[in-house]
């Protein structure tokens, strides 16, 4: 029991050396290998690594004497002699004066939008007659291609799969509402809506006959009625929809299977009617990968033609010619073969002919009716290529001269259209008072102000202090009683990793209003979406949605092309590369990168170089690993995400962090090498009966917690990880708060106590939660502390979180950007009262 490891025979073989943790903890064991006779030679090691993975194996190794006298071994931060027949252990006198250059820290500070923005992320662009056509905002629009851009929909609706029928002018799309779920719609040149579908499900990649008036779609299967989320299904149908408006069901498609954090073939599938009408070809994920298949109409014949390991995307060209795939985030053309051989293609492997399409290239890959021209969407950029210069032509790789910080990415020889528009940021005019409170400012030196007052004045902080005038039009709230903190930094969230493979986005997503009503006014995604998160930036900051202040480092840049996450693989060799992959980030209104298990130190450093040129923060993934992390501490990156999974922290370790600016946010709720943190609150509590959580989780959905794994206080390695941290934080390292996207806000306050319970003082935590995660994130001086100019980011307490952070859940008020609302479900109080909205899962279900 316990486990052996690090096996080491004496040099005259007559004795194996091993480790093994038992109840008190990991000790030192010797066996006579002719009588297998044991005894414990030491107790109470630095505790071993079991409980996570690691290259280097579970502990350090040690040795014996070449007399097979003595082990040497080391712990408590001293290298010892162990006498083999006795135990008697001597310390070895060692010191090292170690001096390591190290790179600057990278840290930017960021300006958040105010007054006016443009969007960041348009999706399913595409050339028409009339000019591109694109979706923002949830709804469609129209772009002149000289900035100027008509609304199309302009409803309450999220809009998405946007084609136009070039020979009618009929525009079809799929939309969403979270009352009465998904259709398709056909609006004519004319402006006149026709709803053509009348199974409420989620809809997507729409296509259209090119010999008659049929349409084809991708439905969700079921599911939605069964409790499955948007994001989580997986099962489609596909759907061929006569003129008379009789449907029939083609086939089945699958989507990529489920599996935690692998988002890369979230990605719609391709439909397309083949030039006859009476042929459709589809992409699906089999087990083997992305498949392009041709099928008939009827459903017979149904032949895979072509199959993609690593590929996330295949459009086929309508003169079926070509195939433009995507895999590992770029872009080739690939000649089509219809033999039906099932062919592998990847042109990574170089197992077909492919030619790179642009260094500048994207995703939603569209195709002109000719088959001449490829289109993509890239950000706010809709991008067009003719194959002839593809096939012959330059732009495949990077301008070695070319300016990385400029408006285009070297090398790319593609046409661009600028899809932004612009849009006001939600502020709420007027002013409010916020009076006879206990205000925790977190200025600079910390004040605490009995019986203040905080004056807001359109979405801003005007005044803190006692004795203020009023002005007269001021909306004024009496909070005697009262504490008012700033708002809580989540420094590193999910609030949902998962998204929905036709790309549908719920109305009012819980996993957003949830943190809000929670007391957390800004959160970072780390492991993000292209495709999603810039969308939803700008919903939220446009006042469509109900969430805090969204910013993300865009997808990772991984490292790995083995393993879970497959099709997720960043390709980097060389600076170029690494520029390319960090530019797209950026274009997708990434702040950061998620540097994320790159396998040598070169691609690490090349990743951080190419971010330090571009303005991007680089938060990487410990993955467990303390060797990797010191290395990535030394090579300048801006934060190590999770903890280390390693303790004690000795003082040449917390010397080390403290000569460079390095952040560490520990995630103690999934602390590496021990218990997760979080499971001491899925046994404390029935959440499944918590009024304010089921708001935003359904009841049936925490039952997944219901049979929890019992946790003694012993086994709270959480716990002793966060009292070590405070080493580190004593030495000036920052520290900041961040719930990994665990219970949607709830979490948030479970990190914060396990931070408590670790020994740090609840004032501490609470500095941990607000003006630290603001200062990580390049933010704190717009946010995370109560001052005159900051924005009025605050949550109102009915008790005082210095007692203890517990007290940060007993929640009134949250303000966001100058808008209140209630701290029992996000719904708006200021500067106009209404109800919460209620999420799709609890209404308009149908017969899906």
């Amino acid at each position: 029991p316990g486990g052996a490891f690090q096996p080491t025979p004496s040099p005259d073989g007559r004795y194996l050396a091993y480790l093994n943790r038992d109840v008190r903890g990991t000790r030192l064991l010797v066996q006579e290998m002719a009588t297998r006779g044991e005894r414990e030679l030491a107790q109470g090691l630095d505790r071993d690594r079991q409980d996570s993975r690691s290259p280097y194996g579970p502990h350090p190794n040690f040795a014996w004497h070449p007399d097979g006298g003595e082990i040497v071994i080391a712990w408590g931060g001293k290298i010892r002699a162990v006498e083999a027949s006795s135990g008697k252990t001597r310390v070895i006198p060692f010191q090292a004066d170690v001096d390591r250059p190290a790179s600057t820290t990278i840290r930017n500070a960021k300006t958040l939008d105010t007054g006016t923005a443009r969007t960041r992320t348009h999706r399913w662009g595409q050339r028409t007659e009339d000019g591109v056509l694109s979706e923002a905002l949830g709804d469609l629009w129209l772009h002149d291609g000289q900035g100027g851009a008509t609304n199309l929909t302009d409803s309450d609706a999220l809009e998405t799969s946007p084609v136009l029928d070039p020979s009618t002018g009929d525009l079809y799309y799929a939309s969403w509402t979270d009352r009465d779920l998904g259709r398709v719609v056909r609006r004519t040149p004319a402006g006149r809506l026709e709803t053509l579908t009348r199974v409420p499900s989620q809809y997507g990649s729409i296509a259209v006959d090119p010999t008659s008036d049929r349409v084809a779609y991708v439905r969700g299967s079921g599911g939605l009625q069964r409790g499955t989320w948007l994001s989580n299904q997986t099962r489609f149908e596909l759907v061929v929809r006569n003129a008379d408006g009789e449907e029939h069901r083609v086939t089945e498609i699958q989507g990529q299977a489920l599996e935690y954090a692998n988002i890369s073939g979230k990605i719609p599938p391709r439909v397309q009617f083949g030039p006859d009408g009476e042929t459709l070809f589809f992409t699906e994920f089999l087990s083997t990968g992305l498949v392009l298949t041709r099928i008939g109409v009827d459903g017979s014949d149904e032949t895979v033609l072509y199959r993609f390991p690593h590929a996330v995307d295949a459009a086929l060209s309508p003169d079926l010619e070509w195939l433009a795939l995507r895999e590992y985030h770029r872009s080739f053309l690939v000649p089509f073969n219809a033999d039906g051989a099932a062919r592998p293609v990847s042109p990574y492997e170089g197992t077909s002919p492919a030619f790179r399409i642009d260094t500048e290239d994207g995703g939603y890959l569209t195709w002109s009716p000719d088959g001449e021209t490829v289109g993509w969407t890239r950000g706010a950029g809709f991008y067009e290529k003719s194959v002839s210069d593809i096939t012959s032509g330059p732009g495949s790789s990077p301008d070695p001269a070319g300016e990385w910080d400029g408006p285009r990415v070297p090398g790319s020889t593609a046409e661009r259209v600028d899809l932004s528009v612009p849009y006001p940021v939600a502020t709420p005019g007027g002013v409010m008072a916020l009076e006879n409170a206990r205000v925790i400012t977190m200025n600079g030196s910390r004040d605490v102000l009995e019986g203040a007052t905080v004056l807001i004045r359109d979405g801003v902080i005007e005044l803190v202090g006692t004795n203020l005038t009023i002005p007269g039009d001021a909306e004024r709230m009496d909070l005697r009683g009262a504490t008012i903190i700033p708002g809580l930094v989540d420094a590193h969230a999910h609030p949902h990793i998962e998204h929905s493979a036709l790309h549908v986005v719920e109305q009012s997503p819980t996993y957003l209003s949830g943190p809000l009503a929670y007391g957390v006014t800004t959160m970072m995604e780390v492991y993000g979406n292209e495709y999603r998160d810039g969308w939803l930036t700008d919903m939220l900051q446009s006042g469509k949605m109900v969430g805090p202040r969204f910013l993300t480092t865009g997808s990772i840049i991984y490292g790995r092309r083995h393993g879970g996450r497959l099709r997720m693989f960043r390709p980097i060799e060389t600076l170029d590369d690494a520029r390319e992959q960090v530019r797209w980030n950026k274009d997708h209104g990434a702040v950061a990168v998620k540097d994320y298990a790159q396998a040598t130190r070169k691609r690490r450093h090349l990743v951080a170089s190419a971010a330090r040129e571009m303005g991007l923060d680089v938060l990487s993934e410990s993955s467990s690993d303390p060797q990797m992390n010191l290395t990535q501490v030394l090579d300048g990156v801006t934060a190590i995400e999770h903890s280390m999974g390693l303790t004690p922290f000795y003082d040449d370790i917390v010397d080390f962090w403290r000569g460079t600016g390095a952040s560490m946010t520990p995630t103690l709720l999934v602390v590496y090498n021990g218990a997760m943190g979080e499971g001491w609150f899925h046994q404390s509590d029935k959440l499944w009966e918590d009024p304010k959580l089921t708001r935003f989780v359904d009841p049936m959905s925490l039952q997944r917690i219901r049979l929890t794994t019992h946790l003694w206080p012993d086994d709270m390695y959480a716990w002793e990880m966060a009292g070590d941290l405070r080493a580190l934080d004593d030495a000036g390292v920052p520290l900041q708060v961040g719930a990994h996207g665990q219970m949607f806000g709830l979490g948030f306050h479970w990190e914060m106590q396990l931070y408590q319970q670790g020994g740090f003082p609840a004032s501490r935590v609470l500095e941990l939660a607000t003006i630290g995660g603001a200062i990580k994130l390049g933010l704190d001086d717009q946010i995370g502390s109560i001052e005159p100019g900051k924005l009025a980011d605050l949550v109102i307490l009915d008790a005082d979180p210095r007692e203890t952070v517990e007290n940060v859940q007993r929640i009134r008020y949250v303000m966001k950007n100058g808008w209140l609302v209630s701290g029992a479900d996000a719904s708006p109080v200021w500067p106009e009262e209404g109800e919460a909205s209620a999420p799709y899962t609890e209404r308009g279900r149908g017969n899906d």
